[in-house]
């Protein structure tokens, strides 16, 4: 073997070393940032400095964009829970994009099929292991299509943007817990259909058909049916008109022709 050839391999396995040391490294600082980012969050730091909220706190401090900021918050909380997980961000055998999809579904009892299941597979891959499943789930139940995520993207001008901040801010200043995307989303849209404020109704009202079989329930979202989970079909079905043959999830099935009923009377809601 020639003395360039030798060279030319010690070259690539030493770069190779270097960025898998540099891993490693990474993952450490991300699970040391994690920790810091909470003791500063519970601190309320950036009140004592000054700033509006935390996330401009911390867009000062990193450059992190309020969502980054948040999704950071709750990785570290979930890894406060998942000691085994936050070790292999630490060793640098997962990356932080790859233990923040795991983070969406693991729990303590499940944390080990995770990690196996995980083992060699890029982000993407994790990704789609991780796609239609719940916390607690293990990676072998089958997908479910009601924890499939949506994706909601947009572009809007200066001015909707701010009022939009500052309406989030104040959502999860008022929810007094930790709201993340999802959660903001659902409360917002909730306010937002406030249906009839007559107090015998219901708070808000929206479409649903649920199957008298199987109980599946499906929203009907601008002529666009999504399936929802078997507690939103349990929560809807306390407190709903219904209309034409429904099946509740106990598997009773009330023909009501096309009149609506509502579940509780209005008076004896009043």
């Amino acid at each position: 073997m020639s003395n360039l050839l030798v060279s030319e391999i010690a070259d690539w396995r030493q770069a190779h070393e270097r960025l898998v040391e540099q891993k490693k490294r990474r993952g450490g600082l991300d699970v040391e940032e994690g920790e810091l980012l909470l003791e500063a969050h519970r601190a309320a730091v950036h009140a004592h400095l000054g700033y509006a909220t935390f996330e401009q706190y911390i867009d000062f401090l990193f450059g992190y964009s309020p969502r980054m900021t948040s999704e950071r918050l709750r990785v570290a909380r979930a890894l406060q829970e998942l000691p085994s997980m936050a070790r292999a961000l630490r060793e640098g055998e997962l990356s932080w994009s790859c233990v923040r999809e795991l983070t969406r579904v693991a729990v303590a009892e499940t944390e080990t099929q995770w990690l196996a299941a995980a083992c060699g597979k890029a982000v993407r891959q994790v990704e789609q292991l991780v796609s239609g499943h719940l916390p607690g789930d293990t990676p072998d139940d089958p997908a479910r299509p009601e924890a499939r995520r949506h994706v909601l993207r947009m572009e809007v001008s200066a001015e909707t943007y701010a009022l939009f901040r500052e309406a989030e801010g104040k959502l999860r200043r008022d929810s007094g817990g930790h709201l993340d995307d999802d959660g903001l989303l659902l409360l917002m849209a909730r306010q937002v259909l406030g249906g009839p404020r007559d107090e015998g109704r219901a708070g808000y009202q929206v479409a649903m058909s649920v199957c008298p079989e199987c109980a599946r329930g499906k929203l009907v979202a601008r002529g666009e049916q999504v399936e929802v989970g078997p507690e939103v079909v349990e929560m809807a079905s306390c407190d709903a008109q219904r209309v034409g043959d429904v099946g509740d999830p106990h598997g009773d099935t009330q023909v009501v022709g096309h009149r609506a009923r509502q579940s509780i009377p209005p008076k004896l809601r009043r």
